[in-house]
Protein backbone atom coordinates (compact mmCIF):
# COMPACT_ATOMS: atom_id res chain seq x y z
CA UNK A 1 0.00 0.00 0.00
CA UNK A 2 1.09 3.90 -0.53
CA UNK A 3 3.02 5.00 2.34
CA UNK A 4 0.76 7.06 5.00
CA UNK A 5 2.03 11.16 4.59
CA UNK A 6 4.31 10.29 1.36
CA UNK A 7 6.59 13.25 1.46
CA UNK A 8 6.74 13.40 -2.85
CA UNK A 9 3.06 13.74 -2.37
CA UNK A 10 3.03 16.42 0.06
CA UNK A 11 5.50 18.12 -2.15
CA UNK A 12 3.16 18.19 -4.67
CA UNK A 13 0.07 19.46 -3.07
CA UNK A 14 2.00 22.47 -1.14
CA UNK A 15 3.51 23.22 -5.49
CA UNK A 16 -0.81 22.69 -5.95
CA UNK A 17 -1.45 25.08 -3.70
CA UNK A 18 1.63 27.64 -4.53
CA UNK A 19 0.90 27.58 -8.04
CA UNK A 20 -3.13 27.48 -8.19
CA UNK A 21 -4.95 30.05 -7.38
CA UNK A 22 -8.08 29.60 -8.98
CA UNK A 23 -9.55 26.85 -11.34
CA UNK A 24 -6.14 25.71 -12.67
CA UNK A 25 -6.19 26.13 -15.85
CA UNK A 26 -8.93 25.58 -18.49
CA UNK A 27 -11.08 21.93 -18.48
CA UNK A 28 -13.29 21.50 -21.37
CA UNK A 29 -16.47 18.93 -20.52
CA UNK A 30 -16.34 16.87 -24.10
CA UNK A 31 -18.50 14.44 -22.69
CA UNK A 32 -21.09 14.36 -20.00
CA UNK A 33 -22.87 11.52 -19.33
CA UNK A 34 -25.82 11.27 -16.32
CA UNK A 35 -24.06 9.38 -14.07
CA UNK A 36 -27.35 9.25 -11.67
CA UNK A 37 -28.59 7.07 -14.50
CA UNK A 38 -27.80 4.13 -13.99
CA UNK A 39 -1.97 4.62 1.44
CA UNK A 40 -2.06 4.52 2.30
CA UNK A 41 -5.41 4.11 -0.23
CA UNK A 42 -5.73 8.37 0.56
CA UNK A 43 -6.22 11.53 -0.98
CA UNK A 44 -2.05 11.30 -1.14
CA UNK A 45 -1.11 12.02 -4.82
CA UNK A 46 0.48 9.15 -6.64
CA UNK A 47 0.90 7.08 -9.81
CA UNK A 48 0.53 2.90 -10.02
CA UNK A 49 4.18 1.85 -11.68
CA UNK A 50 2.79 -0.07 -14.19
CA UNK A 51 6.21 -1.04 -15.35
CA UNK A 52 6.67 -2.86 -12.22
CA UNK A 53 3.12 -4.12 -11.85
CA UNK A 54 3.72 -5.43 -15.39
CA UNK A 55 6.29 -7.71 -14.03
CA UNK A 56 4.48 -8.89 -10.91
CA UNK A 57 2.99 -12.43 -11.47
CA UNK A 58 -0.32 -12.09 -10.31
CA UNK A 59 -0.39 -15.88 -9.95
CA UNK A 60 1.98 -16.12 -6.99
CA UNK A 61 0.60 -13.34 -4.68
CA UNK A 62 -0.33 -14.54 -1.79
CA UNK A 63 -3.97 -14.67 -1.11
CA UNK A 64 -4.66 -13.25 -4.13
CA UNK A 65 -5.91 -15.40 -7.10
CA UNK A 66 -5.96 -12.68 -9.81
CA UNK A 67 -5.47 -15.44 -12.44
CA UNK A 68 -6.95 -14.72 -16.16
CA UNK A 69 -9.11 -11.24 -15.76
CA UNK A 70 -12.70 -11.75 -16.13
CA UNK A 71 -14.05 -9.42 -18.96
CA UNK A 72 -17.47 -10.17 -18.90
CA UNK A 73 -20.14 -7.14 -18.47
CA UNK A 74 -23.04 -9.28 -17.26
CA UNK A 75 -24.12 -11.93 -15.07
CA UNK A 76 -22.56 -13.03 -11.62
CA UNK A 77 -19.03 -12.92 -10.46
CA UNK A 78 -17.63 -16.61 -9.52
CA UNK A 79 -14.39 -16.63 -8.30
CA UNK A 80 -12.86 -19.25 -5.09
CA UNK A 81 -14.07 -18.47 -1.58
CA UNK A 82 -12.05 -17.17 1.01
CA UNK A 83 -9.30 -15.28 -1.50
CA UNK A 84 -9.17 -12.21 -3.15
CA UNK A 85 -9.55 -12.25 -7.24
CA UNK A 86 -8.98 -9.49 -10.09
CA UNK A 87 -12.60 -9.29 -11.91
CA UNK A 88 -11.61 -7.03 -15.37
CA UNK A 89 -14.37 -5.31 -17.20
CA UNK A 90 -13.96 -4.27 -20.63
CA UNK A 91 -16.53 -1.46 -19.95
CA UNK A 92 -14.61 0.11 -17.76
CA UNK A 93 -12.33 3.03 -17.62
CA UNK A 94 -9.11 4.26 -16.22
CA UNK A 95 -7.75 8.30 -16.88
CA UNK A 96 -5.99 7.05 -19.69
CA UNK A 97 -8.83 5.35 -21.19
CA UNK A 98 -7.32 1.61 -20.42
CA UNK A 99 -10.19 -0.90 -19.05
CA UNK A 100 -9.94 -1.89 -15.49
CA UNK A 101 -11.97 -3.73 -12.88
CA UNK A 102 -12.23 -5.03 -9.13
CA UNK A 103 -11.18 -6.74 -6.73
CA UNK A 104 -13.31 -9.88 -4.70
CA UNK A 105 -13.59 -12.02 -1.90
CA UNK A 106 -16.86 -14.07 -1.77
CA UNK A 107 -17.91 -15.75 0.99
CA UNK A 108 -18.87 -19.20 0.88
CA UNK A 109 -20.89 -18.90 4.35
CA UNK A 110 -22.49 -15.25 4.99
CA UNK A 111 -24.20 -12.96 2.94
CA UNK A 112 -23.36 -9.58 4.15
CA UNK A 113 -21.18 -7.09 1.89
CA UNK A 114 -18.11 -4.98 2.49
CA UNK A 115 -17.66 -2.43 -0.28
CA UNK A 116 -14.60 -0.20 -0.16
CA UNK A 117 -13.41 2.43 -2.25
CA UNK A 118 -9.81 2.60 -2.67
CA UNK A 119 -7.65 6.44 -2.34
CA UNK A 120 -5.72 8.03 -4.34
CA UNK A 121 -6.12 11.91 -4.79
CA UNK A 122 -7.84 14.17 -6.99
CA UNK A 123 -7.57 16.33 -9.31
CA UNK A 124 -9.31 18.97 -11.73
CA UNK A 125 -7.05 20.40 -14.32
CA UNK A 126 -3.94 20.12 -16.57
CA UNK A 127 -1.85 21.54 -13.87
CA UNK A 128 -2.87 18.77 -11.25
CA UNK A 129 -3.95 16.11 -13.57
CA UNK A 130 -0.43 16.07 -15.30
CA UNK A 131 2.10 18.20 -13.81
CA UNK A 132 1.75 18.28 -9.95
CA UNK A 133 0.11 14.55 -10.63
CA UNK A 134 -2.01 15.17 -7.59
CA UNK A 135 -3.88 12.34 -8.59
CA UNK A 136 -3.44 8.29 -9.08
CA UNK A 137 -3.78 7.92 -12.68
CA UNK A 138 -4.44 4.85 -14.93
CA UNK A 139 -3.44 1.93 -15.82
CA UNK A 140 -4.94 -0.27 -13.01
CA UNK A 141 -4.49 -3.88 -13.85
CA UNK A 142 -4.82 -6.98 -12.59
CA UNK A 143 -1.08 -6.59 -11.40
CA UNK A 144 -2.08 -3.70 -10.23
CA UNK A 145 -4.27 -5.64 -7.74
CA UNK A 146 -2.16 -8.59 -6.91
CA UNK A 147 0.52 -6.16 -6.17
CA UNK A 148 -1.86 -4.02 -3.61
CA UNK A 149 -3.57 -6.73 -2.35
CA UNK A 150 -0.68 -8.70 -0.93
CA UNK A 151 -0.38 -6.13 2.04
CA UNK A 152 -4.04 -6.73 2.91
CA UNK A 153 -3.41 -9.08 5.84
CA UNK A 154 -4.60 -7.70 9.38
CA UNK A 155 -6.54 -4.99 7.96
CA UNK A 156 -10.23 -4.73 7.40
CA UNK A 157 -9.49 -5.89 3.86
CA UNK A 158 -8.22 -9.29 5.45
CA UNK A 159 -11.66 -11.57 5.93
CA UNK A 160 -9.90 -13.79 8.39
CA UNK A 161 -8.38 -11.55 10.38
CA UNK A 162 -8.66 -11.75 14.23
CA UNK A 163 -10.88 -9.54 15.33
CA UNK A 164 -12.11 -8.08 12.39
CA UNK A 165 -16.10 -7.47 12.71
CA UNK A 166 -16.01 -7.70 8.37
CA UNK A 167 -14.19 -11.95 8.90
CA UNK A 168 -15.75 -14.26 6.68
CA UNK A 169 -17.96 -11.47 4.61
CA UNK A 170 -17.75 -10.53 0.95
CA UNK A 171 -15.84 -7.97 -0.01
CA UNK A 172 -15.34 -6.09 -2.94
CA UNK A 173 -12.25 -3.48 -3.44
CA UNK A 174 -13.05 -0.58 -6.29
CA UNK A 175 -9.44 1.06 -7.12
CA UNK A 176 -9.02 4.21 -8.04
CA UNK A 177 -7.77 5.57 -11.31
CA UNK A 178 -10.01 8.03 -12.18
CA UNK A 179 -8.70 11.34 -10.15
CA UNK A 180 -13.01 11.93 -9.23
CA UNK A 181 -13.30 10.56 -6.05
CA UNK A 182 -15.04 7.67 -7.60
CA UNK A 183 -17.63 10.16 -8.52
CA UNK A 184 -17.11 11.41 -12.13
CA UNK A 185 -18.93 10.44 -15.54
CA UNK A 186 -16.59 12.82 -18.07
CA UNK A 187 -14.56 12.85 -20.40
CA UNK A 188 -12.27 16.20 -19.87
CA UNK A 189 -10.07 18.08 -21.73
CA UNK A 190 -7.57 20.19 -20.38
CA UNK A 191 -4.88 22.56 -21.68
CA UNK A 192 -1.56 23.97 -21.44
CA UNK A 193 -0.45 26.17 -24.13
CA UNK A 194 -0.42 24.36 -27.00
CA UNK A 195 -1.35 20.92 -25.38
CA UNK A 196 -4.61 19.53 -25.05
CA UNK A 197 -5.14 16.17 -23.28
CA UNK A 198 -8.26 14.27 -22.21
CA UNK A 199 -8.76 12.65 -19.16
CA UNK A 200 -11.52 10.20 -18.39
CA UNK A 201 -13.06 11.43 -14.56
CA UNK A 202 -15.56 8.20 -15.13
CA UNK A 203 -15.05 6.60 -11.18
CA UNK A 204 -18.73 6.76 -11.08
CA UNK A 205 -19.88 5.66 -14.65
CA UNK A 206 -17.24 2.69 -13.71
CA UNK A 207 -18.84 2.20 -10.27
CA UNK A 208 -22.45 1.86 -11.96
CA UNK A 209 -20.91 -0.91 -14.11
CA UNK A 210 -19.65 -3.04 -11.47
CA UNK A 211 -23.06 -2.96 -9.93
CA UNK A 212 -24.58 -4.02 -12.84
CA UNK A 213 -22.92 -7.88 -11.73
CA UNK A 214 -22.46 -7.11 -7.70
CA UNK A 215 -26.64 -6.92 -7.59
CA UNK A 216 -26.92 -10.09 -9.56
CA UNK A 217 -23.74 -11.71 -7.33
CA UNK A 218 -25.15 -10.41 -3.75
CA UNK A 219 -29.10 -10.26 -4.39
CA UNK A 220 -29.85 -9.97 -1.03
CA UNK A 221 -27.07 -9.09 1.22
CA UNK A 222 -28.22 -8.78 4.88
CA UNK A 223 -25.90 -6.25 5.74
CA UNK A 224 -23.97 -3.61 3.68
CA UNK A 225 -20.98 -1.47 4.08
CA UNK A 226 -19.79 1.21 2.45
CA UNK A 227 -16.07 2.36 3.20
CA UNK A 228 -13.31 4.08 1.92
CA UNK A 229 -10.43 5.91 2.42
CA UNK A 230 -9.66 9.49 1.75
CA UNK A 231 -10.69 9.93 -1.66
CA UNK A 232 -11.96 6.96 -1.06
CA UNK A 233 -13.69 7.86 2.16
CA UNK A 234 -15.20 10.77 -0.38
CA UNK A 235 -16.09 8.12 -2.41
CA UNK A 236 -18.28 6.31 -0.16
CA UNK A 237 -19.81 9.44 1.08
CA UNK A 238 -21.19 10.43 -2.15
CA UNK A 239 -21.75 6.77 -3.80
CA UNK A 240 -23.84 5.47 -0.34
CA UNK A 241 -26.88 6.30 -1.80
CA UNK A 242 -26.85 4.68 -4.76
CA UNK A 243 -25.40 1.95 -3.38
CA UNK A 244 -28.08 1.96 -0.72
CA UNK A 245 -30.72 2.40 -3.14
CA UNK A 246 -29.61 -1.27 -5.20
CA UNK A 247 -29.63 -3.36 -1.71
CA UNK A 248 -32.73 -1.34 -0.16
CA UNK A 249 -33.46 -4.46 2.07
CA UNK A 250 -30.03 -4.48 3.58
CA UNK A 251 -28.95 -3.16 6.81
CA UNK A 252 -26.81 -0.13 5.41
CA UNK A 253 -23.45 1.34 7.17
CA UNK A 254 -21.24 4.09 6.44
CA UNK A 255 -17.28 4.35 7.22
CA UNK A 256 -15.83 7.40 6.20
CA UNK A 257 -11.86 7.04 6.53
CA UNK A 258 -10.24 10.32 5.92
CA UNK A 259 -12.63 12.02 3.87
CA UNK A 260 -14.29 15.23 5.34
CA UNK A 261 -16.62 17.33 3.17
CA UNK A 262 -15.51 20.28 5.38
CA UNK A 263 -18.74 23.04 5.49
CA UNK A 264 -18.95 25.98 2.84
CA UNK A 265 -15.71 27.21 1.73
CA UNK A 266 -13.50 25.37 4.39
CA UNK A 267 -13.27 23.68 0.97
CA UNK A 268 -11.73 26.27 -1.29
CA UNK A 269 -14.68 27.63 -3.23
CA UNK A 270 -12.67 27.28 -6.67
CA UNK A 271 -11.61 23.99 -5.96
CA UNK A 272 -15.30 22.76 -5.47
CA UNK A 273 -16.37 24.56 -8.65
CA UNK A 274 -13.75 22.79 -10.61
CA UNK A 275 -14.54 19.28 -8.93
CA UNK A 276 -18.15 20.01 -10.21
CA UNK A 277 -17.09 21.44 -13.97
CA UNK A 278 -14.53 18.75 -14.40
CA UNK A 279 -16.37 15.75 -12.95
CA UNK A 280 -19.90 15.93 -13.47
CA UNK A 281 -20.54 15.86 -10.06
CA UNK A 282 -23.78 17.36 -9.66
CA UNK A 283 -25.15 14.34 -11.46
CA UNK A 284 -24.31 12.28 -8.68
CA UNK A 285 -25.04 14.92 -5.78
CA UNK A 286 -28.41 16.53 -7.17
CA UNK A 287 -30.17 13.70 -6.29
CA UNK A 288 -28.84 13.54 -2.28
CA UNK A 289 -29.06 17.21 -1.42
CA UNK A 290 -30.00 19.02 -4.67
CA UNK A 291 -28.00 22.08 -5.74
CA UNK A 292 -26.99 23.07 -2.42
CA UNK A 293 -23.96 20.26 -2.06
CA UNK A 294 -22.56 22.57 -5.15
CA UNK A 295 -21.81 25.11 -2.78
CA UNK A 296 -21.18 23.20 0.63
CA UNK A 297 -21.19 19.23 -0.16
CA UNK A 298 -21.25 18.92 3.97
CA UNK A 299 -24.94 19.34 3.02
CA UNK A 300 -24.60 15.47 1.76
CA UNK A 301 -24.20 14.25 5.46
CA UNK A 302 -27.78 15.70 6.84
CA UNK A 303 -29.34 14.96 3.73
CA UNK A 304 -27.92 11.21 4.32
CA UNK A 305 -28.98 10.76 8.08
CA UNK A 306 -32.52 11.92 6.76
CA UNK A 307 -33.08 9.85 3.89
CA UNK A 308 -31.49 6.98 5.84
CA UNK A 309 -32.70 7.61 9.89
CA UNK A 310 -31.62 3.81 10.93
CA UNK A 311 -28.21 3.71 8.99
CA UNK A 312 -25.17 4.38 11.45
CA UNK A 313 -22.70 6.58 9.48
CA UNK A 314 -19.04 7.22 10.79
CA UNK A 315 -16.49 9.68 9.60
CA UNK A 316 -12.99 8.97 11.06
CA UNK A 317 -10.32 11.59 11.20
CA UNK A 318 -6.91 12.54 13.19
CA UNK A 319 -7.28 16.00 14.11
CA UNK A 320 -4.62 17.83 11.93
CA UNK A 321 -5.01 15.02 8.69
CA UNK A 322 -1.69 16.71 6.57
CA UNK A 323 -2.70 15.36 3.50
CA UNK A 324 -6.49 17.13 3.45
CA UNK A 325 -5.62 19.72 5.37
CA UNK A 326 -2.61 20.30 2.40
CA UNK A 327 -5.47 19.55 -0.39
CA UNK A 328 -7.34 22.43 1.03
CA UNK A 329 -4.85 25.17 2.11
CA UNK A 330 -5.56 25.29 5.77
CA UNK A 331 -3.35 25.39 8.90
CA UNK A 332 -3.20 22.82 10.92
CA UNK A 333 -5.30 24.57 13.50
CA UNK A 334 -7.68 25.56 11.00
CA UNK A 335 -8.23 22.07 9.67
CA UNK A 336 -8.86 21.32 12.99
CA UNK A 337 -11.08 24.14 13.66
CA UNK A 338 -13.11 23.06 10.58
CA UNK A 339 -13.14 19.66 11.20
CA UNK A 340 -15.03 19.84 15.06
CA UNK A 341 -16.99 22.46 13.19
CA UNK A 342 -18.25 19.82 10.59
CA UNK A 343 -18.76 17.37 13.43
CA UNK A 344 -20.50 19.88 15.46
CA UNK A 345 -23.29 21.18 12.85
CA UNK A 346 -23.74 18.37 10.77
CA UNK A 347 -22.94 14.88 12.30
CA UNK A 348 -23.56 15.77 16.16
CA UNK A 349 -27.24 16.99 15.35
CA UNK A 350 -28.14 13.26 14.41
CA UNK A 351 -28.63 10.06 15.78
CA UNK A 352 -26.73 7.90 13.36
CA UNK A 353 -23.52 9.62 12.78
CA UNK A 354 -20.54 9.09 15.29
CA UNK A 355 -16.86 10.36 14.90
CA UNK A 356 -13.64 8.57 15.47
CA UNK A 357 -10.84 11.68 15.90
CA UNK A 358 -7.81 11.19 16.53
CA UNK A 359 -4.52 13.75 17.97
CA UNK A 360 -1.81 14.21 15.75
CA UNK A 361 -1.55 14.28 11.65
CA UNK A 362 -1.68 11.15 9.93
CA UNK A 363 -3.83 10.10 7.36
CA UNK A 364 -6.39 7.43 7.10
CA UNK A 365 -6.76 4.60 9.14
CA UNK A 366 -8.92 1.72 8.24
CA UNK A 367 -5.63 -0.30 6.42
CA UNK A 368 -3.72 -0.17 9.84
CA UNK A 369 -6.95 -0.30 12.62
CA UNK A 370 -4.87 -1.58 15.05
CA UNK A 371 -2.62 1.86 15.50
CA UNK A 372 -5.67 3.78 16.56
CA UNK A 373 -6.98 4.08 20.37
CA UNK A 374 -8.77 6.94 21.77
CA UNK A 375 -10.07 7.11 25.08
CA UNK A 376 -9.03 3.61 25.40
CA UNK A 377 -11.78 2.69 22.85
CA UNK A 378 -9.49 1.07 19.58
CA UNK A 379 -11.13 1.50 16.15
CA UNK A 380 -11.71 -1.97 15.71
CA UNK A 381 -14.21 -1.42 19.04
CA UNK A 382 -15.17 1.50 17.43
CA UNK A 383 -16.41 -0.23 14.10
CA UNK A 384 -17.86 -3.35 15.57
CA UNK A 385 -19.77 -1.61 17.82
CA UNK A 386 -21.51 0.27 15.22
CA UNK A 387 -21.77 -2.30 12.31
CA UNK A 388 -23.47 -4.88 15.35
CA UNK A 389 -26.14 -1.36 16.17
CA UNK A 390 -24.54 -1.74 19.63
CA UNK A 391 -26.27 0.69 22.20
CA UNK A 392 -22.62 1.87 23.70
CA UNK A 393 -21.60 3.04 20.13
CA UNK A 394 -20.77 6.23 20.69
CA UNK A 395 -18.53 9.21 19.64
CA UNK A 396 -14.82 8.89 20.65
CA UNK A 397 -12.67 12.49 20.46
CA UNK A 398 -9.93 12.87 22.15
CA UNK A 399 -10.26 14.24 25.96
CA UNK A 400 -13.77 13.45 25.91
Amino acid sequence: MRAVGSSVSILLASAFVALCTAACGTATAIENDDAGSGNDAGIDAGTHDAGTDAGTDAGTDAGSDAGTPDDGTSGSITTTPGTWSWVGFANSECSDGSPTGIGVNLSSTSSDLLVYFEGGGACWSYLTCYQLLTATNGPYTSASFASESSHFGNSLLDPSATGSPFAGWNMVFVPYCTGDVHAGNNLATYTSGNITKTYAHKGRANLEAYVARLAATFPHPSKLIVSGSSAGGFGALINFDYLATTWPNASAYLIDDSGPALEGSAIPTATLDAWFSSWSLGAVTDPICGTGCRGDLSKAYSSLSTKYPHAHMSLLSSEQDQTIRTYFQLTPAQFQTDLNAVATDRLDVTSNWKEFFASGQTHTMLLDPQDFTVNNVTLIRFITEQVSDSASWATQKPGN
